[in-house]
């Protein structure tokens, strides 16, 4: 999918000298009722009047806001201050009031023996039915693709650490917490991990000392 979902229509071509503009396939504009105020989108192919009482300003870049829903007068309406991720899907216009956050960007693979860190920003529930409060933090372990959510934040990525023979590894509880063998542990607590292998750490609150 193209970087640039929906381009912008620069209006910069008028048809014939009238007030009217060629809006082709896959770009669009804001539309203002200087009547009404109220903004309205047109997306193309199509040619648009321009009429006495509406004003065509240049649209922001494209994000996208789900089902439409307008008030008594006409005008789109935003969940304001929310955002949204949206995934590969079909073009879309952006929405007066609506702003692109982030640029098109990959989603982050996640290889085996590593893990993202997640930070909970907002209370949700999950796929798996787990409750999420904000504040928590827990791991997303590879092998996998990483589908970001708007309630919760990438703090970093972590890689498992290799015990050899005769080594072992210091882990320090930060809170009350499980860790990987299922034990019970304090916060404060220190214990050693002795088992050769790739240790990657489970529940939330375990430092590698």
């Amino acid at each position: 999918m193209s970087h640039e979902l929906v381009k912008r229509h620069k209006m910069s071509n008028p048809m014939d000298g009238h007030s009217f503009f060629r809006i082709p396939p896959f770009f669009y504009m804001h539309v203002v009722d200087q009547t009404t105020n109220v903004t309205s989108v047109e997306t193309g192919p199509q040619n648009l009047p321009c009429e006495g009482t509406r004003r065509c300003p240049p649209p922001s870049h494209p994000n996208g806001h789900g089902t439409i829903e307008k008030d008594r007068f006409g005008q789109i309406k935003l969940s304001h201050g929310d955002e949204e991720i949206r995934l590969q899907r079909d073009p879309f216009p952006l929405y007066p009031g609506e702003k692109l956050k982030v640029e098109v960007t990959p989603l982050t693979i996640v290889h085996s023996s590593s893990a993202l860190l997640l930070k909970v920003i907002r209370n949700f529930t999950d796929e798996d039915k787990t409750e999420r409060v904000a504040g928590d933090l827990y791991l997303f372990e590879g092998p996998g693709t990483y589908f970001p959510r708007k309630e919760v934040e990438v703090v970093k990525t972590i890689t498992a650490t290799v015990i050899h023979e005769n080594e072992a590894l210091k882990l320090s509880a930060a809170r009350e917490t499980l860790d990987r063998s299922g034990c019970k542990r304090v916060a404060g607590e220190e214990w050693l991990v002795r088992k050769p292998g790739a240790y990657l750490p489970l529940a939330q609150g375990l430092w590698i000392l």
